[in-house]
C-alpha cells in the first residue's frame, strides 16, 4: 500500500556517509520507505566544501526523494532558514518528521504553529538533556529541556528508537510513545559470515564514537590491563576526539571513521566487540547500529549487565558475556577465558546472531507504516 502523503524529513546534519547512527538510519529508512509514500523531502545542513561521500549523492537514483541543503553558520540560523522554507512548502496533512528533539524538533514545532494542518512526528534518537550535559553547560541543557517539553507536547506522534529512550520520556509526556528500534540494513550478508576464528592475537574492537560517554575510558582501561599480553590487540573503529585519542598504549590501534560498506570487512576481521555504554551518561540512544551489526555477524559480545541492555531486550547470558557495570577486572578475566577456551563461546555468538535477525529493515519499515496508519486512517 502506498500512502498519498508527502513526508518532510528535518535533520541537522551534513549527511556524511560516515557521520554516525542518524546518517546510517536515514539511508536505509529512505531506501525502505520511498515507495510507500508519495514524496520525500529531506532538509539538512549544508556545510562549505564538496564531499562526495554523502547520503544524498548515494541515493540520487530515487526519483521521489528531493534534497534541500540549508546553509547556516549555527543552530539558530539553520532553525530560522529551515522553518521559513518549510512553512512555504508544506500543505495540510503533510507529515513533518523531525529526526530528534533538538534543532530539528524546534523547526517542527515552529512549522506546526504556523501550519497547524501538518502532522508533526518527533523521532527521538537520544535523551537530549543527558547528551547536552556532556557537551554544553548545565544552563543550556536546562533551557533546552524546557523547549523539548513544548515540542513533545505539540507533536502529533512521538517515536523512540529504543525502549530505554521511551522509558525516560514516558515520565515527561503523557501521550503514547511508539518504539521503532534501529535496523541492520545488510542483515543477510552479515549473518552469512563464519564464526570468529579466535586466532591469536585476538582482535577486540570498539565500534562507534570513541568518547567517554560511550565507554572509551573503560575500553582503554581494559587494554591497559592486558598491555603485556601479546595475544590481544585492541582496535577502535569510529571517530575519536581530543584526549580520547591521546592514548599511549602500543596495543590500541585507531582506524577512525568508516563507511557503511566497510562494515562487513571490519566485522569479518575482528573476534570480540566490547560495548560498555554506561547507564549514566549519554544514554537513551536506543539500539546501537554497531551492536546490532556485531551480533548479526556472530562476533562475541561483551557488555555491561545494565538497564540499557535489559530494557532494550538485546542481550542475555546465552548471547553475550555480561559483566557488572564498571568492573574492568571482570571484563579482563572474561577475555583471558576466551583466549584459553574459545570454542566455549561459539554458542553465544550464534545466539546473538539469531537475536539480531528480528532487526531487519523490513520490520523497521513496517513499524513506521503502522504509525502512518494511526495518523492517517
Amino acid at each position: 500500500m502506498t500512502y498519498p502523503v508527502t513526508v518532510h524529513v528535518v535533520i541537522y546534519s551534513s549527511l556524511e556517509s560516515c557521520g554516525g547512527g542518524r546518517e546510517r538510519w536515514l539511508s536505509y529508512f529512505l531506501r525502505g520507505i520511498h515507495d510507500k509514500v508519495e514524496l520525500l523531502n529531506v532538509y539538512f545542513l549544508e556545510r562549505g566544501g564538496k564531499n562526495n561521500h554523502t547520503i544524498d549523492s548515494r541515493l540520487s537514483h530515487i526519483s521521489n526523494v528531493s534534497w534541500y541543503p540549508i546553509r547556516a553558520r549555527n543552530y539558530l540560523e539553520w532553525i530560522f532558514r529551515t522553518t521559513v522554507f518549510l512553512v512555504q512548502n508544506v500543505s495540510d496533512n503533510d507529515l513533518v518528521l523531525s529526526v530528534g528533539s533538538g534543532p530539528e524538533g524546534v523547526v517542527g514545532m515552529l512549522v506546526k504553529r504556523r501550519a497547524p494542518g501538518v502532522k508533526l512526528t518527533v523521532w527521538l534518537r537520544t535523551i537530549l538533556k543527558n547528551e547536552l550535559l556532556g557537551r554544553k553547560n548545565g544552563i543550556f541543557a536546562f533551557f533546552a529541556s524546557i523547549v523539548e517539553k513544548r515540542i513533545l507536547k505539540i507533536a502529533d506522534c512521538i517515536i523512540a528508537n529504543g525502549w530505554d529512550t521511551r522509558d525516560h520520556y514516558q515520565l515527561i509526556v503523557e501521550k503514547e510513545i511508539e518504539v521503532i528500534p534501529n535496523a541492520v540494513d545488510n542483515l543477510d550478508e552479515l549473518s552469512k559470515l563464519p564464526l570468529p576464528a579466535f586466532r591469536k592475537p585476538l582482535r577486540v574492537a570498539f565500534l562507534g564514537r570513541f568518547v567517554k560517554e560511550r565507554g572509551s575510558d573503560i575500553f582503554t582501561q581494559i587494554a591497559s590491563l592486558l598491555k603485556q599480553d601479546s595475544d590481544f590487540v585492541f582496535e577502535v573503529y569510529g571517530p575519536s576526539y581530543g584526549s580520547e585519542k591521546q592514548i599511549n598504549l602500543s596495543n590500541v590501534i585507531f582506524y577512525g571513521s568508516y563507511l557503511p560498506e566497510d562494515v562487513i570487512r571490519i566485522l569479518s576481521n575482528i573476534d570480540i566487540a566490547i560495548f560498555t555504554l554506561p547507564s549514566k551518561g549519554i544514554h537513551g540512544g536506543g539500539v546501537s547500529h554497531g551492536l546490532l551489526e556485531a551480533m548479526a555477524a556472530k562476533r562475541l559480545i561483551i557488555a555491561w549487565r545494565n538497564a540499557l541492555v535489559v530494557s532494550n531486550e538485546l542481550l542475555d547470558d546465552e548471547s553475550a558475556i555480561l559483566c557488572e557495570e564498571g568492573n574492568v577486572q571482570e571484563v579482563s578475566s572474561a577475555l583471558l577465558e576466551v583466549k584459553s577456551n574459545p570454542s566455549k563461546f561459539f554458542g553465544k555468538c550464534l545466539r546473538a546472531s539469531q537475536k539480531a535477525s528480528k532487526f531487519g529493515v523490513s520490520s523497521h519499515v513496517n513499524a513506521f507504516l503502522k504509525v502512518l496508519k494511526k495518523l492517517y486512517e
